[in-house]
């Protein structure tokens, strides 16, 4: 049942890209500075910024319970410590081959070439200097909790919920109403982040709509070649070296 529902809602969610390639580039041939489309572009990108808007309001609060919740219920704490290694190892490791893949895939096919970054944000970017080792090492840790959920940093929130996550490890019974209640709000927000999925189709049409709108169906050439190589890029990843990194693990358990 739950797998219908899945895929009902992709086809929802196919249908509102389509839609929206259709309604933007309808808008876009009667011209985007006449006042018909000046008044409907706001009510398209309002769609497309409720929908994200949502998803930003679910991601702090899902990661804090529920990585809270599963430290919480190792059970021990040799367990935590293992399991930090290992996915600390593995992290580093894939990061290390999905960025030299990254790379390598972006100089031979060069998926941005004929598209203007410049056009598409109405921001100045910045080029900002590398943080160093000292720097990375520190900025996995919040000074301020608080500071941090308000800014959504993620690996902050992370650190955090992993230490709040082996304190109630480490407690005990004394614990386990504090885990008990962690459990429900992880539970609570995976049902919330239920109900903003089943946004995602009119999200998706205000944010394409107004994308073609603005840009034109001209866009969609270099941004299928930009989709198309990060695609690739990750199906290489999964295919090759996780499958590498799973038959090196297997034969080590035999």
């Amino acid at each position: 049942m739950r797998k219908a529902r899945k895929l009902k809602l992709s086809y929802k969610i196919f249908i509102g890209l389509f839609l929206g390639i259709i309604v933007g580039a309808i808008l876009s041939a009667i011209g985007k500075d006449t006042p018909f489309v000046e008044t409907v572009v706001p009510w398209l990108g309002l769609l497309g910024d409720l929908f994200l808007r949502l998803i930003r309001m679910v991601v702090v609060p899902l990661v804090l319970f529920s990585i809270t919740s599963g430290v919480a219920n190792l059970n021990e704490i040799k367990k935590l410590r293992s399991v930090g290694i290992k996915t600390l190892i593995f992290f580093l490791l894939t990061g290390f081959l999905s960025i030299g893949t990254g790379v390598v895939m972006a100089n031979i096919f060069k998926p941005g070439a004929g598209l203007n970054i410049a056009e598409l944000s109405a921001d100045a970017i910045e080029i900002q200097e590398l943080p160093t080792v000292f720097e990375t090492i520190l900025g996995l840790f919040p000074a301020n909790i608080f500071e941090s959920l308000v800014e959504g940093e993620m690996l902050h929130i992370i650190s955090f919920a992993i230490f709040v996550g082996a304190a109630l490890l480490l407690m005990g019974e004394r614990g386990k109403p504090i885990v008990d209640l962690v459990d429900r709000l992880s539970d609570m927000m995976y049902r919330v982040v239920d109900m903003v999925i089943q946004f995602t189709p009119i999200g998706v049409f205000g944010l394409m709509a107004k994308a073609v709108t603005a840009f034109g169906v001209g866009i969609f050439g270099p941004v299928f070649k930009f989709i198309l190589v990060d695609y690739g890029a990750n199906i290489f990843t999964i295919a090759v070296f996780y499958s590498l990194i799973i038959y090196f693990r297997c034969m080590r358990t035999i």
